[in-house]
């Protein structure tokens, strides 16, 4: 193999390497949202991604601090939605902006999501070890979900009710 063919080799391998450790982190969130909802397929829900804090400022029992706060941080209004669409295997999911501007045109909620119920994820937050993993859900009241990784997989941790209506 001559010189140029080795470095030409090195540089695919590289972007190669590049293009699979971006995938590993935009798939992060998903990840964990995958974990904590596998006994829910086929339920009827539709999933959204929408920042939010479930209205709390401090950390609920049973959720360490720290966690929390990266929590708060993942989850600014600036922050967006994430999309969904990894979890269309398993789960109904909808883009919440789309959503939401389709609502704001008039088209009623219930015909957007085909009467099914909208169960909206916030952003996770993650520990600094990644290792353990927070977001809120929003459906008929407000919850966390914390998550633990033990052996390369999401568990579930806890589960704190916040609002119930």
């Amino acid at each position: 193999m001559n010189r140029r063919n080795a470095l030409a080799s090195v540089g695919i391998a590289l972007v190669l390497a590049a293009i699979a450790t971006w995938s590993l982190l935009g798939t992060r969130e998903t990840d964990v949202y995958a974990a904590a909802l596998a006994d829910f397929a086929n339920s009827e829900a539709v999933y959204l991604s929408q920042p939010s804090t479930c209205e709390q400022d401090r950390s609920p029992d049973g959720i360490p601090d720290p966690l929390f706060q990266r929590f708060v941080e993942a989850n600014r209004p600036e922050a967006g939605s994430i999309s969904l669409k990894s979890l269309r295997f398993r789960h109904l999911v909808a883009d919440a902006t789309q959503v939401e501007h389709s609502a704001t045109a008039g088209v009623p909620i219930s015909v957007l999501l085909q009467g099914n119920l909208p169960v909206y994820l916030s952003r996770v937050g993650f520990n600094d070890e990644e290792s353990e993993a927070l977001f809120c859900v929003t459906a008929l009241g407000d919850f966390f979900v914390h998550m633990k990784q033990t052996e390369g997989h999401w568990k579930l941790a806890n589960i704190v009710i916040t609002a119930v209506p």
